[in-house]
């Protein structure tokens, strides 16, 4: 588990060349993060599954990280 937290680390800190890369993916972040702030989970985790799809197929390792942290964050509350 801290492997795992600090490659996300890593991966979201990073600067540069990086960051430009993230800019077809801050839309999408944005709206999962509008989507959370409204309390609706379950449209979140929809977005954030279809984004980690959208990642792995494009080789984004950053954001299908990041993905990865946001589905265990969204399942944790639908689960109960």
């Amino acid at each position: 588990m801290r492997i795992l937290l600090a490659l996300a680390f890593l991966a979201l800190t990073q600067t540069g060349y990086a960051q430009s890369m993230n800019a077809p993916y801050d839309k999408e972040w944005s709206e999962i993060d509008s989507l959370q702030d409204e309390g609706l989970p379950r449209s979140a985790l929809e977005k954030v599954n279809s984004l980690y799809e959208r990642a792995r197929a494009e080789g984004e390792y950053d954001h299908q990280v990041r993905s990865a942290l946001y589905r265990a964050k969204y399942r944790q509350p639908l689960a109960g």
